[in-house]
């Protein structure tokens, strides 16, 4: 299912992320409670939208240009399959407020002509 095995970057990234809280509590002796609660918060969130990222790309959802018609992501007005209408890049935001670039099939309905990402 993995296109691209993440298990590599993802300790990496969350050393890096755990060095950075290190050395924010370094700077920020005297942080309050609500601002050491917030403070992983805030640095796991750029190692979670990499996650994030990650399982979409995984999703058979994300290519399904070579997919047997049966398999792939339906319509949502139709039901009917999609028909692949070439890979796009699609820039989201997640509810931490971090940017993500993900490249997907874009899909149409072959009966109502809707074009659109397919969820998953």
């Amino acid at each position: 299912m993995w296109q691209r095995d993440p298990a590599p970057a993802w300790p990496r990234e969350a050393t890096q992320a755990f060095a950075a809280l290190k050395a924010w509590r370094t700077a920020h002796p005297h942080a309050t409670w609500v601002e050491s609660e917030a403070a992983p918060v805030e640095q796991m969130a750029g190692l979670a939208a990499r996650v994030q990222a990650d399982m979409a790309i995984a999703s058979d959802a994300a290519d399904f240009r070579a997919t047997a018609t049966a398999g792939r992501p339906r319509c949502s007005a139709g039901g009917e399959p999609l028909m692949a209408t070439g890979q796009v890049q699609r820039r989201l935001t997640t509810t931490r407020d971090r940017p993500v670039v993900v490249e997907r099939s874009r899909g149409r309905g072959a009966a109502c002509g809707a074009e659109f990402f397919p969820p998953g």
